[in-house]
Order: structure tokens, then C-alpha cells, then sequence
């Protein structure tokens, strides 16, 4: 319809116009945006403190403030601000909101304060994919558990590597985190040893009924993951917690301390050995072999352990009238807590002392084979300390010190 253009409006706000000759005045909110309206119409949408119009297909947008669905960003609003900031910080640069628990004989991945991790709480773990170099960011939404003794255990008689027999004292275990050969699926497994960089074949990938990792490299997967999509894949470490071997086939997560969980690797800690494990004779840190070997009344074998791979390992041993003599011409051998890498024997001295107030007589530990030492002394190679070398003289004593690099099979 034709109209002059005078234009007469009664009513405040912007000018509409409805094509009919009609002009009406559309009122608008202070401070508010403008939105187009059905028939070239204009509403407002005012916002609050920190909010943005969210866009809605077919619909006018809405006013609304940023979320967090699972609470990983806390958001903080202000007039013409918006800050975010990570929730639930963790200590280990690969992880989010992960932690570890243990109730009832029941070891958990968990959310970072103890609570279940789901939809609403989900942790975080970087993990390295294919192809190599590459990384991706995943998702966890829910615990990922094993049982140990004190429960009906789905972890026995997967050995790590150890010998049938206790180890009754702590011993480090080590936490992993790899994804499946779709570069998907986050799953976590746990290791004797801290190094590894790829899981081990399938084989010997163990899981609850399927009591497989049974070497020093092996694997356990929490859970009960298809482990032939996790095998050989890039994995990473990101934390550790302590066990023992209460029986012969069996494990027990021993109380969580400050020294465990996610981006602890338990480095600090000084660990005892036990006797009877890894080749070494029932009651004895050595091995008797075709003879007797020694046994020490005074003993205090300690080792530790470095997230790169490499044991540090201290010996100490005394008679004092309380222990028995070795006997025979075998050469006084031992069986460290690890088997060690080929291309990397370490660096080892030691010293012994027959009596008391006598001088001590240096000697040295040379790494054999894969597993285990022999004590040779300085001034021949090939002159070994004997098990019948070492009787039970009162203030006999024997001193040792060695490190390595640990095997990764």
C-alpha cells in the first residue's frame, strides 16, 4: 500500500512498519540485544552477569551462563567477565580429577577426592596414540577396579615375574594408562616395573580370569577389557601404590600412604627385600646352587627404585655367631628384586670383614646372565667368593652395593 511520508507515531520505541500502512513503535530493553522477530518484528534479550545468548536453531537465542557438565572448569561471573579455571587440579601432568582408593580388598581408579567417577565426574588421562608422537586427551566416566586377597581376588596367581614363594614385605607397583588399537576406549593396567613404554603382547596381559602376567614385564588390566586391542600399544605411567605376597600365589594392596597414587612413583622409598625370591634358596638371600650357601644372622638388604628403570640396591649381612656357615665350591651367588637389562650392567663394590677389628678385604659384584650375581675378588677375576668362604665367625660381616637397569620383558 502506497503511503506519503509523513509519519505520525503515538507509541515510543523503534519503528515498525507492517507493510499495510501501519507504523507502530516496538519497545526495547535498556542494555538488552536485539532480536529479529516473526513479521520483521524486534524483541529484547536482556543479559545478566557473565551470560551469553546460546544459539537455538528455528528459535531465538537464549540467555545463559557457561556450564561445566563435568564439573572440570569452575566459572566465575562478573559484569563483563567471565573467568575459568581447571577444577580439581592434579599433581601429575597427564591426568584430571584421578585418584586411587582401596576398600574391602577392592583397588579403585577413582575420581580425585574419593568420590565415583561418572558423567557428572569424570577424571582425565593423556595418553600417548598412533602414530607415534601423537596424544590424545580421554575421557574416564567411570571406576575402573581389581580385587586383591583380602576379597575374592581376581588378581592370584598372576606373578609379575616373582618366584612361588611370599614376598611379605612392600614392594612398588606401578599404574598405566593406554588406549585401545582405535586410538580409543582408555583403559588402566598395572606393572612391577615403572619404564615401560608400550604394553606387552597379549599374552601376557592379564585380567580378572585370565591369570597371565607372569613375567617381570607383564601386565594386569583393571576391568576386563579384550587385552588383544591393548596389546603392543603406546601406554604411560602415572602413578604408583605399594603390595605384598602373602601366599604363594597371591596379592595384597598394602594400606595407601602419602607416598601412592597419581603422580607418586615412589622413588623416595626404600624397600626391604625379602628372602627366597628370584632364584634365591628358601630362608636365604643367596642361592645354595650344588652346595650350601650361607645364611646371615644380621641382614639388611634394601633396594629402591627409579621411574626410569634403574634398581639401587644395598646389601649388608653379618654372622655374629647366629647364623650357618656355607659350604662346597660353588661361588656365592644372588638373586636381586629384578632381573636386569642386558645392555646395561651398572656399577657395583662391595666388602667384607672376617673378624672384628680386622681390615675389610674389598671385592666385586659382577652382574651374570640376565638375574643374578656373583662376588668376585678385586685382584682376580677369577677368584671368587665361595659359599664355603663364609663361615659363622663371630663379627663376620659383608658389605655390598650395586645398581642397574631393569628389564623390560
Amino acid at each position: 500500500m502506497a503511503t506519503n511520508n509523513a509519519i505520525n507515531l503515538k507509541s515510543a520505541g523503534i519503528a515498525k512498519y507492517d507493510g499495510n500502512g501501519t507504523f507502530s513503535g516496538v519497545s526495547v530493553t535498556n542494555h538488552a540485544l536485539l532480536v529479529g522477530a516473526s513479521s520483521n518484528g524486534i524483541t529484547s534479550l536482556p543479559l545478566t552477569n557473565g551470560q551469553l545468548p546460546i544459539g537455538s536453531t528455528g528459535n531465538d537465542p537464549v540467555a545463559a551462563q557457561l556450564t561445566s557438565a563435568g564439573g572440570t572448569i569452575n566459572w566465575t561471573f562478573g559484569p563483563g567477565t567471565i573467568n575459568a579455571e581447571v577444577a580439581n587440579p592434579s599433581s601429575a601432568a597427564n591426568t584430571s580429577n584421578l585418584g586411587i582408593g582401596l576398600s574391602s580388598g577392592t583397588f579403585s581408579m577413582q575420581g580425585a577426592n574419593g568420590s565415583a567417577l561418572s558423567a557428572s565426574n569424570p577424571g582425565y588421562v593423556q595418553i600417548p596414540i598412533t602414530p607415534a608422537g601423537t596424544s590424545k586427551v580421554f575421557q574416564v566416566t567411570a571406576n575402573q577396579t581389581f580385587i586383591d586377597d583380602n576379597g575374592a581376588s581376581t588378581i592370584n596367581n598372576n606373578s609379575f615375574g616373582t618366584s612361588s614363594a611370599t614376598w611379605t614385605n612392600d614392594t612398588p607397583f606401578y599404574i598405566y594408562a593406554a588406549a585401545d588399537n582405535t586410538n580409543a576406549n582408555p583403559i588402566f593396567l598395572i606393572a612391577r616395573i615403572p619404564h615401560l613404554t608400550t604394553t606387552p603382547a597379549a599374552g601376557v596381559i592379564g585380567k580378572t580370569g585370565s591369570a597371565v602376567a607372569t613375567t617381570q614385564g607383564s601386565m594386569f588390566a583393571l576391568g576386563n577389557p579384550t587385552v588383544a586391542s591393548y596389546a603392543s600399544r603406546p601406554c604411560v605411567c602415572i602413578g604408583a601404590f605399594r603390595m605384598t605376597k602373602q601366599s604363594t600365589t597371591d596379592w595384597t594392596v598394602s594400606a595407601l600412604s602419602n607416598t601412592d597414587g597419581i603422580g607418586n612413583f615412589l622413588e623416595g622409598v626404600l624397600f626391604t627385600y625379602v628372602t627366597g625370591q628370584m632364584g634365591n634358596s628358601a630362608g636365604k638371600y643367596f642361592a645354595n646352587q650344588s652346595s650350601t650357601a650361607p645364611t646371615f644372622g644380621g641382614n639388611n638388604w634394601t633396594y629402591r627404585v627409579s621411574k626410569s628403570g634403574i634398581c639401587f640396591v644395598s646389601q649388608q649381612h653379618s654372622m655374629n655367631g647366629t647364623g650357618s656357615s656355607g659350604s662346597g665350591s660353588d661361588g656365592l651367588i644372588c638373586y636381586p628384586p629384578y632381573t636386569r637389562d642386558t645392555d646395561w650392567r651398572g656399577q657395583a663394590f662391595g666388602s667384607m670383614q672376617y673378624t672384628a677389628g680386622n681390615p675389610f678385604v674389598p671385592f666385586c659384584p659382577l652382574m651374570l646372565g640376565v638375574n643374578f650375581i656373583q662376588y668376585i675378588f678385586n685382584n682376580s677375576t677369577t677368584s671368587p667368593l665361595l659359599n664355603s668362604t663364609l663361615t659363622n665367625v663371630n663379627g663376620y660381616s659383608f658389605y655390598c652395593s650395586f645398581w642397574y637397569g631393569m628389564s623390560r620383558t
